[in-house]
């Protein structure tokens, strides 16, 4: 949908198999839903004056999902999305006159490397008002020298921004309540809005997707630990009823909510592997450079050793091919 204005993007989504049932059922309700234009990165998010004013005098309940999930995302945008974007929003939202409740889609990984964790914000890793105000002046270069460093043992840029931009929401004195939401790994749903749904390849859908293609044969873990998943289903309802439970129950000014499955109905990495590579095999997509196969490693070294045979080495010489026929190189990207 890239390149399409607000409208359109809301059209189309709402044309779609998800609201399929809602459409038979109710099709008046749509006739709620009001496409605004707006950006993260902007000031304001890029709101026009004219829709900032229908909001301020309509809109009770905000619920801010917009992120950049990338896990290898620059640190200097991953701040701007998930740190600066949360400010920006917040900003916003003192404007809405009715606003009741804001829900904020975190991550239950922010505090990873806690050996328990608690619906709590933790003392954070830096002050992110310095953090955000140093990156303006730093250029690319000196930011990417020293991610590491400022990551302090956390895996990647997207958990570290995320927890930052839970700070950034509890250090504003803000005139309404909050509850963040910190699901697990989010993957298809399970019954609604159909068995299977998904609209995204971010996350466990693009390996899947990756491993039927055939592009993805080998994946560094350790099978006996467990991969929390969560069908979109469950961390969507509990957004909805986080805001009527904040709302009603006049809950404390912030709120933390995680969902996960690991607790009631755990999935081991081993599980996975056990049911992808069969079902993959027995049902082929029709896109595929290579039958499914490969296997998940323990060993580090066995791992890498599997990548540059079977994904680096393919991936040179396929795109060897291609440009010397005067195309776009791709594969060397996507493995």
């Amino acid at each position: 949908m890239s390149g399409q204005d607000a409208k359109m993007r809301v059209q189309d989504l709402l044309n779609s198999r998800v609201f399929e049932s809602l459409r038979l059922s109710q099709p008046e309700l749509f006739c709620k839903v009001v496409p605004v234009s707006g950006d993260i990165t902007l000031p304001g998010l890029g709101i026009s004056e004219s829709d900032m004013t229908m909001m301020s005098q309509n809109v009770s309940v905000a619920f801010h999902c917009a992120a950049t999930v990338r896990f290898d995302e620059p640190l200097k945008s991953a701040v701007d999305l998930n740190m600066k974007g949360v400010k920006r929003m917040l900003d916003v939202c003192k404007k809405l006159k009715h606003l009741e409740v804001l829900i904020h889609v975190s991550t239950a990984y922010v505090n990873c490397l806690r050996p328990e964790l608690n619906e709590t914000i933790y003392p954070a890793v830096c002050d992110p008002s310095k953090l955000m105000n140093t990156l303006d002046w730093l250029d690319e270069g000196t930011v990417t020298a020293l991610t590491k460093s400022l990551l302090n043992g956390l895996p990647n840029t997207y958990t570290y921004t995320k927890g930052l931009g839970e700070h950034v929401i509890r250090d504003e004195s803000l005139p309404f309540p909050v509850a963040i939401i910190r699901p697990t790994i989010v993957t298809s749903s399970w019954k609604e809005p159909m068995p299977g749904w998904v609209d995204s390849i971010n996350g466990p859908t693009g390996f899947v997707a990756g491993c039927a293609a055939g592009i993805f044969r080998t994946l560094y873990c350790h099978t006996h630990m467990i991969t929390d998943l969560i069908p979109a289903e469950y961390p969507t309802n509990l957004m909805i009823s986080a805001a009527w439970h904040t709302v009603e129950h006049r809950m404390p000014s912030l709120c933390v909510y995680t969902i996960g499955s690991s607790g009631l109905n755990p999935v081991y990495w081993s599980d996975l592997e056990k049911y992808i590579y069969p079902y993959m095999m027995k049902n082929p997509i029709s896109m595929t450079l290579w039958p499914p196969g490969g296997s998940f490693k323990s060993s580090y070294v066995h791992h890498k050793i599997d990548m540059v045979l079977y994904h680096n080495l393919p991936a040179y010489t396929l795109d060897f091919l291609v440009r010397c026929c005067g195309k776009k190189t791709l594969f060397c990207e996507a493995t």
